[in-house]
């Protein structure tokens, strides 16, 4: 029996058990008999909570802590970009050497093993893999057939590449003809009248000079070319200069001691050579006795000639401005014959209006006066037949060789449409994209780049303020042109432009003449004008450059590819053609670039006391690279020093702009491989990698006798040292 109390519970209890439980039977009534819990159950109970409880709180510890780790580890980019960067500049490094002692050698070690130097040429490098690889883009675009859509200009480069790739196929007797024709055009006779007695000589060695300029732009003897004064960038000059005759024997050495007699005896085959050629039916063995007479005659004159002037024509007060009459009242005195001012009447001829006046001022340095009037007196004094043949020689053996030439493989003849009828060929390799998408992008990373190097400039001590001012307006007036002029890609302005040229499918030889008389025409109408229609270098170079005269930099489109760019994080590209944009920016403030102003006017715009402080820094980087040799000889630190300063300023200015870019983006991933390489050691990597190359022994001697950039190696060891 229950009690009162203990049966009111019990039947509560049954009551709520019933409510609240679910039975597959509505009526099935579920009874639950619920006991007092102990003291232990109680402490059990408790302690099992106090268990899970902390293993809840672990549990949250370890996954917040791998989530933590997880977002503070640095990420890896994986795109196909860095893929290809991390296993290019992997595979060129050798580990095995210090990069403290020789970060070339480090960073380029095994460059070689994958980047063979090809058998057919001198040097390697990645400028020069790349270049060949336009040429490659060049070919394939000129072996596509033309299409209706094509404008004129590019079906006529087509037109062009073929006829260059069939000329050793073609009959000789159709290019002789043609070979002929122009020399007769230059006043020449098809056999030098030193052989052909017979033959009447009225030869005008300057009416011919202009001639063969005015068509093929040949310098011989006299250069001619327009330019930009110097001290006023709005106005065009007509330069003229010494021009050095080349060697007449091609490649071999000219013995000045011993070797009179065969020397004439060589210069004699080629010159018999030469006439066989362009004569059918003359045998020169019957007058091998002539030949050699005349090459006797021919090697004096050129002695004469030779003459090794010391050219510094880098000082601003190294030249002056000449008017026709001028060089005339000089030439004058040794010759009767009024030299120049019909040399400049024969010239523009065929251009009213363009001859210049006496009020036409010409450029022309200290040494190439010098040699101009030497040269005048030589001409009067030499036999008209010698001077003949001297000049049909040249002539001759350039229009035989682009006639005759054997190897014209499809590189060649790609190279060949390229530098004739440039802007053609770069629509081919253009597309819009470019425009809107990756020159936006390098033109704000130049104007980092500009930053960097306005940083510099106000850090700078031994500069002052007045001068610093200056530099820093220069800077922001400089402009750049990166890619290609963006009318090329409009139809319309590109056939304008070509309106006049002349290709048909018939020679090599006569498209190529037609291309360099088109565009002498274009040069020698407009000389006066200030050049807009002359390319400062073609788009379709891997190179960039700076003009001090237009206070401008230069980035073609060719050199926007990889290694150079696309490389897939930014502490690369800044590595690469950030330390590129930052050469020629810094070229605007070097040994030569200092002289000009913001306007491009040669004048003296800093202070006295900064010059003097330039000088001696300068100086110490002429020592610097002057300790640096190879086998074959030392490098020049002052023919070099204005390419190494634009070397040592770009990575400077280049690593500031890219540290203000991680500034502004935050920190870049990692590269695969390189997880313990920092970002700014990446960076300079990645600049070390653009100058790996290989060098014969005999392009390495061109190079330190000849060259104004240092070797790849030292423009790294000299750079970062």
């Amino acid at each position: 029996m229950m009690s009162e109390t203990t049966e009111d519970r019990f039947i509560a209890l049954s009551v709520e058990a019933a409510a609240n439980t679910k039975s597959s039977t509505p009526k099935h009534l579920t009874v639950i008999i619920r006991k007092e819990d102990s003291g232990c159950h109680v402490f059990c109970r408790r302690f099992f909570m106090c268990i899970l409880l902390l293993a809840v709180v672990f549990l949250t510890s370890i996954i917040y802590g791998i989530y933590y780790f997880a977002n503070t580890l640095p990420d890896v980019c994986h795109s196909k970009e860095c893929l290809r960067s991390a296993a290019t500049l992997k595979q060129n490094m050798n580990l095995q050497v210090d990069p403290c002692e020789d970060f070339y050698g480090y960073v380029c070690g095994n460059w070689a093993d994958d980047h063979p130097r090809p058998e057919n040429r001198i040097a390697n490098s990645w400028y020069q893999e790349r270049q060949l690889k336009i040429f490659r883009n060049i070919r394939s675009q000129l072996e596509r057939n033309a299409s209706r859509t094509d404008p004129k200009p590019v079906a006529q480069a087509k037109v062009m590449y073929r006829s260059c790739l069939s000329s050793a196929g073609q009959r000789k007797a159709e290019a002789v003809q043609e070979i002929v024709q122009n020399l007769r055009e230059f006043g020449f006779p098809t056999i030098p009248s030193f052989l052909n007695q017979g033959e009447s000589s009225k030869f005008n060695w300057v009416v011919t000079l202009a001639r063969i300029q005015r068509k093929l732009g040949l310098d011989i003897l006299i250069g001619f070319d327009v330019m930009t004064d110097y001290r006023d960038s709005n106005q065009s000059r007509i330069k003229l200069d010494y021009q050095k005759p080349s060697n007449p024997l091609g490649g071999m050495v000219i013995n000045t001691v011993n070797g009179k007699t065969n020397n004439a005896t060589i210069l004699a085959q080629i010159l018999s050579k030469l006439v066989d050629t362009i004569n059918s039916d003359y045998n020169s063995t019957k007058y091998e006795s002539s030949f050699v007479a005349l090459a006797e005659k021919y090697l004096e004159f050129w002695n004469d000639l030779s003459i090794d002037l010391t050219m510094d024509n880098d000082q601003e007060d190294d030249w002056s401005l000449y008017s026709i009459q001028d060089l005339q009242r000089m030439a004058d005195s040794d010759d009767s014959f009024p030299v120049w001012d019909r040399y400049f009447e024969e010239l523009f001829a065929p251009f009213a209006g363009a001859k210049p006046t006496f009020q036409d001022k010409m450029l022309i340095y200290r040494t190439d006066l010098e040699y101009l009037k030497r040269f005048v007196k030589l001409m009067a004094q030499q036999e008209p037949q010698v001077i003949e043949v001297f000049i049909w020689h040249r002539v001759a053996a350039y229009l035989t060789f682009h006639a005759f030439e054997e190897k014209k493989t499809e590189e060649i003849c790609a190279r060949s449409v390229q530098s004739h009828i440039p802007l053609a060929v770069t629509y081919t390799i253009s597309d819009e994209k470019f425009l809107t998408d990756i020159e936006p992008r390098l033109q704000q990373m130049l104007g980092g780049i500009r930053e960097g190097f306005n940083r510099i400039v106000l850090d700078t001590s031994w500069m002052d303020e007045k001068t610093k001012n200056a530099t820093l307006e220069k800077a922001l007036a400089m402009r750049s042109f990166i890619g290609f002029p963006e009318w090329v890609l409009d139809v319309e302005k590109l056939e304008q432009f070509y309106d006049g040229l002349q290709i048909t499918k018939s020679l090599y030889i006569r498209n190529m003449i037609n291309a360099i008389e088109f565009f002498r025409k274009k040069m020698l109408q407009s000389w006066r004008k200030n050049h807009g229609l002359r390319l400062v270098i073609d788009p379709s170079a891997v190179d960039a450059m700076y003009s001090a005269q237009r206070n401008r930099i230069f980035i073609p489109v060719a050199i926007v590819q990889y290694p150079f760019y696309y490389r897939g994080l930014e502490a690369l590209n800044y590595g690469a053609i950030g330390t590129v944009l930052g050469h020629e920016l810094t070229h605007g403030f070097d040994n030569n670039g200092r002289l000009f102003d913001k306007f491009g006017n040669m004048r003296t715009w800093w202070s006295a006391q900064t010059h003097q402080e330039y000088e001696v820094r300068a100086n110490c980087l002429v020592e610097q690279y002057n300790s640096y040799s190879l086998p074959e000889g030392s490098v020049n630190g002052a023919r070099t020093l204005g390419e190494n300063i634009a070397d040592n300023g770009g990575v400077r200015e280049a690593l500031r702009a890219y540290q203000a870019f991680v500034k502004r983006h935050g920190p870049e991933p990692t590269l695969p491989g390189f997880d313990d390489f920092s970002h700014e050691q990446l960076f300079f990597i990645s600049f070390a990698n653009l100058w790996c190359s290989t060098l014969t022994p005999g392009r390495a001697k061109a190079l330190l006798s000849g060259d104004a950039h240092s070797p790849g190696m030292f423009r790294v060891r000299g750079t970062v040292s």
